[in-house]
């Protein structure tokens, strides 16, 4: 679990905690040479990622709580490659937020807030 106390001036936010976990986006394409034509193929995680299929695994998510106006607020980013995940049913009563990567058709890695 992370706290940061600088409320309106924190620098955390969800782009800033999937590139420290999954590292930059790697963008891939194709170049068909006869058409001239460069074509998209996926979105991955790229260099400087901490969290893959085989480091990390055993971490579920990381926690983050800020509190703004006295208001604190907890959010669970869930571990896209956790070998146990948690139940995003049961985290609800912990948390405000929650969020995971979702990979889809396009190849696009992108958290979605996710709260069953």
């Amino acid at each position: 679990m992370f706290y940061d106390n600088r409320s309106i001036f924190s620098t955390i936010d969800p782009d800033s905690i999937k590139y420290s976990l999954y590292g930059n986006d790697e963008y891939n394409y194709v170049y068909y040479k006869e058409e001239k034509e460069f074509v998209f193929l996926e979105k991955i995680f790229g260099k400087g990622k901490t969290f893959t299929q085989e480091h990390k695994n055993y971490i579920s998510a990381i926690g983050f709580m800020k509190t703004f106006d006295l208001k604190t607020e907890i959010i669970l980013y869930h571990n896209y490659f956790a070998d146990v995940p948690l139940d995003i049913s049961i985290c609800k009563k912990l948390a405000n937020k929650q969020y995971k990567i979702i990979i889809d058709s396009n190849q696009q890695n992108n958290w979605i807030e996710v709260n069953a």
